[in-house]
């Protein structure tokens, strides 16, 4: 008989190692745990069963960590891999506590006379049902927003308080966080791109990126800016200035294209898409996993 060193189970039939113990002794040998003995049918079953109750735990705590992604689905864009919902917002500052409230008002600044406020519960609303692709390598399908359409906020609120003979090509979202992104106003200006307070008819927490957040799907995520607070109206690109020290050096560093068109995979300003894939593939999981524990202490 031999004990297995991995389940501690008996197994009738097996040749044993080293030292033989007496068959009339039944005290077990000093420094072991006595043993279960089993028939020998029966051992493969009982520690499968056993092994599978004992990794159960961890094995579901690693599917809660690690997203899983469909590489093979259909009618998704480049080198992009299905997730089965929205993965919760990363890139953030670990110390800072969002103060995220239940304000939907924007502040507008940039090339206007003076800076002025936006509330947005004061414009017509819609709902849109669009694709959400991450940078990083994941996508998600048939997501359901809530929002004001920008191209009907800016038609209403922000054209009239531009003189007339000021010409705005781009328009930079900074949200709560201190994150920026820059957009084209020909792409801002699409009927997809939405100021989206909602998902899925709930309203939006902190790990999607609430109160209000943009929404621009045909564009990769780091374009839809999460906590939004601000928008400013530019006659040119604006250089990226996060207040982070930080942040400054990502910025020059991930370099985000001036469109990224997630059908062209404009994912980098410079470097080429399939070494970008290669580098930003591996921070799916950890990256996800970091913004739920962030998101369920509410530390942001």
């Amino acid at each position: 008989m031999a004990s297995c060193r991995t389940c501690g189970f008996v197994v009738d039939g097996a040749q044993q190692r080293g030292s033989k113990r007496s068959a009339n002794s039944s005290a077990p040998a000093i420094g072991r745990t006595p043993s279960r003995r089993v028939d020998s049918n029966q051992f493969h079953g009982e520690a499968d069963t056993e092994r599978s109750a004992l990794w159960a735990p961890c094995r579901e705590q690693r599917e809660m960590r690690v997203p899983k992604l469909d590489w093979g689905a259909k009618g998704l864009p480049p080198h992009q891999g299905l997730a089965q919902s929205l993965l919760p917002a990363f890139g953030i500052r670990p110390w800072q506590r969002l103060p995220v409230g239940a304000t939907t008002t924007i502040r507008v600044s940039g090339a206007v006379s003076a800076p002025f406020h936006v509330e947005l519960g004061d414009l017509p609303r819609r709902e849109q049902v669009s694709d959400f692709h991450c940078v990083t390598g994941w996508s998600a399908r048939g997501l359901s927003w809530t929002g004001v359409g920008f191209n009907e906020c800016y038609d209403r609120a922000l054209l009239p308080a531009l003189d007339p003979a000021v010409e705005i090509s781009h328009v930079m979202f900074v949200g709560a966080d201190g994150y920026q992104c820059v957009l084209l106003l020909e792409d801002a200006m699409r009927d997809d791109v939405l100021l989206a307070d909602q998902l899925d008819g709930d309203a939006l927490g902190v790990a999607t990126g609430g109160p209000v957040r943009l929404v621009s799907p045909q564009q990769y995520g780091y374009k839809s800016a999460k906590h939004l607070t601000e928008i400013q109206l530019c006659t040119a690109e604006p250089p990226l200035r996060p207040p982070d020290w930080y942040r400054r050096i990502a910025a020059r560093l991930v370099s985000p294209h001036v469109r990224a068109r997630v059908i062209l995979e404009e994912r980098h300003r410079h470097v080429p898409a399939w070494i970008v894939r290669y580098l930003y593939r591996p921070m799916i999981a950890p990256g996800a996993h970091i913004a739920r524990r962030r998101a369920r202490r509410g530390v942001y």
